[in-house]
């Protein structure tokens, strides 16, 4: 069985390709449904700064010459 998968550039103008595979992994693991860690509650609405989850990237925000703080360990740090 082949896989035949539409693929939609998000940066690049909306361009598509299509992907042809035997084998397709569907591998997203943590990064399905977003967390913030308990500790944050309350905390997010106080700072001033932009804040997202790497799961939902802001890939409209330049981060050039900005101090960036990450929260997380593993795969989502």
């Amino acid at each position: 069985m082949n896989y035949k998968v539409t693929v939609v550039d998000g940066n690049d103008g909306g361009k598509e390709s299509v992907v042809r595979a035997e084998i397709m992994i569907w591998a997203i693991g943590g990064f399905f449904n977003p967390m913030f860690p308990k500790e944050l509650e309350g905390s997010l609405g106080r700072f001033k700064g932009m804040t997202w989850h790497s799961a939902r990237w802001r890939h409209d925000v330049e981060l050039k010459g900005k101090r960036v703080g990450v929260i997380g360990n593993g795969c989502s740090a």
